[in-house]
């Protein structure tokens, strides 16, 4: 495409309309200043960056920004359209498409008949584009009425068409194959084809174009759009031909969004090494400080590719060798900043797939690699929550265990965390999971008549009392230790501990009934 701006103060310009009064380099002048003008008019160009998708115009508004109401005395099923007169920008297109026309028609064999055509496929494309637009102004009023019930046929969705600028393409390239710029033109009809969704003719014009003219500044755009293809077609290994070529140039705006679909291209093929190291490149380039903006490729930003980027790594490593191979490729790629949001995500992959044990080994290489990292209790935790649902408790209880050990009072984690959110977070689930396992141990007491299971509750409702002297269930855990030293029949004991809920929690649920029940350990007491 040719780009260009208004010379002067950028003012719109006023062009003769009697073209006999103008001479033929006067004529030829004025038509390309106008086309290049027409690139900053407003009216809607094909757009480079994302082809293959037909722009949308915006809904219609009065002005008073709200949508403009419907004609309510047209007829239910008739489109209620109000003739617009042209703007001043579309009828400087309009002439000017009729001034070429006139030229090439009178001049079909001049030096300039090919810059002029050329001129026409622009003029032309944003012709249609404009037309485009406008039908799908009209599509999008009528789809209004239609949701609303005010007519009975839905209204079917305009396409584009720029068989004009096609078709005066195909001249050029007949008749004018050596013109200078005829790349250009080659490009513009695949571009053509290719929002007109004729994607089989648009990969014959870009292929046609890396094969003619490989010095092009389209050569980087038409391979990716290659690429593009064969990626929707499933062919794998032309795409990867295709987005490789990419690679060399760091600062084309097509580097980060071929880094993506190359991975992916390998990924699809089950070549999950080079879809990991290829992601791993991109999150890196992605990454760099003193990159672009956070800008937009194809519907995605730079902020989206990374955040995929570390899903898909994640999805490759659980397809190939887990959390071993990604400790692996980690030593030797180096830790990444990004390292342990693979880890998570792989380790979520897993038990999202219920690949429970392969979960719990990823978490545990976490709080191998991460030992005092701020999360280190989430995993652990995450580790309880794997174990529950594959239905190993025994396994479960295990790590519960580890979890109070570790992350509660005295362990080397809160050592590290004197204060913050991280700290409370830790204690308060420390607390919560210490309660669960001494009233677990006790239910298995009371279902199972066992001594043993009585003790281990004694022990951990002890071992409560000393790490959360102060927890709103301190009460409650007294006077359950007191009825499991009573289950055993250690009436000494079990008098004690009532008698602490009395003298120390006077406040509690509890405090009438271990009143009572001291009363009847110590009857107990003395008739044994």
């Amino acid at each position: 495409m040719l780009e260009g701006f208004c010379p002067g103060d950028g003012k719109r310009l006023t062009m003769k309309t009697n073209t006999t009064q103008l001479s033929l380099t006067s004529m030829v002048s004025t038509l390309l200043i106008v086309s290049l003008c027409m690139g900053n008019s407003g009216v809607a160009q094909v757009q480079t960056a994302d082809a293959g998708k037909p722009a949308v115009s915006t809904k219609a508004k009065g002005s008073d920004g709200k949508p403009v109401a419907a004609n309510k005395t047209a007829d239910a099923n008739k489109p209620a359209v109000i003739a617009q007169p042209l703007s001043p920008n579309i009828r400087d297109l309009e002439r000017a498409i009729v001034e070429g026309e006139q030229l090439i028609t009178k001049y079909p064999d001049s030096d300039f008949t090919p810059t002029v055509m050329f001129q026409l496929v622009e003029l032309y494309v944003k012709r249609s584009t404009h037309i485009y637009q406008q039908k799908m102004t009209e599509y999008d009023s009528l789809l209004k009425r239609f949701d609303g019930g005010e007519i009975k046929t839905e209204p079917a969705m305009p396409r584009p068409s720029y068989r004009p600028s096609i078709e005066m393409g195909y001249k050029i390239l007949d008749k004018y194959p050596a013109a200078p710029f005829v790349d250009k033109v080659i490009y513009r009809i695949a571009i053509c084809h290719l929002e007109e969704n004729n994607l089989d003719r648009a990969k014959e014009f870009f292929h046609k174009l890396l094969a003619e003219h490989p010095k092009s500044g389209y050569l980087l755009e038409s391979n990716f759009r290659l690429g593009e293809y064969y990626f929707d077609h499933r062919q794998y290994a032309e795409a990867v031909n295709h987005y490789s070529k990419l690679l060399n140039n760091w600062q084309n705006p097509f580097f980060d969004m071929a880094l993506y679909k190359l991975a992916w291209s390998y990924y699809n093929q089950n070549n999950f090494s080079k879809a990991i190291s290829t992601f791993i490149y991109l999150i890196d380039d992605i990454n760099l400080v003193d990159k672009a903006p956070d800008t937009e490729i194809l519907g995605k930003t730079k902020t989206d590719l990374r955040k995929e980027s570390i899903e898909y790594v994640a999805q490759c490593f659980a397809d190939y060798g887990g959390a071993r191979k990604a400790e692996s490729f980690m030593n030797q790629f180096g830790q990444k900043t990004y390292s342990l949001e693979i880890f998570m995500r792989l380790a979520e992959t897993y038990q999202s797939r219920n690949f429970y044990d392969e979960a719990i080994h990823t978490l545990d290489a976490i709080l191998r690699l991460w030992p005092y990292h701020e999360q280190a209790p989430d995993f652990q935790s995450k580790i309880v929550s794997n174990y529950l649902q594959a239905g190993d408790s025994e396994k479960a209880e295990a790590a519960r265990v580890k979890l109070v050990k570790n992350y509660g009072p005295g362990g080397a984690w809160l050592a590290k965390f004197a204060e913050g959110p991280a700290r409370e977070k830790a204690l308060a689930s420390a607390e919560e999971t210490l309660f669960t396992l001494a009233t677990e141990a006790q239910a298995r007491g009371q279902k199972e008549m066992s001594e043993n299971s009585y003790r281990l509750a004694i022990e951990r409702y002890s071992d409560f009392l000393l790490k959360f002297p102060k927890s709103s269930n301190a009460g409650k855990v007294q006077y359950y230790q007191a009825e499991c030293y009573y289950e055993i029949k250690d009436f000494a004991n079990a008098a004690k501990a009532y008698h602490q809920v009395v003298a120390n929690f006077p406040t509690s649920e509890f405090k009438a009934d271990a009143a009572y029940n001291r009363i009847l350990a110590h009857l107990e007491e003395l008739n044994t």
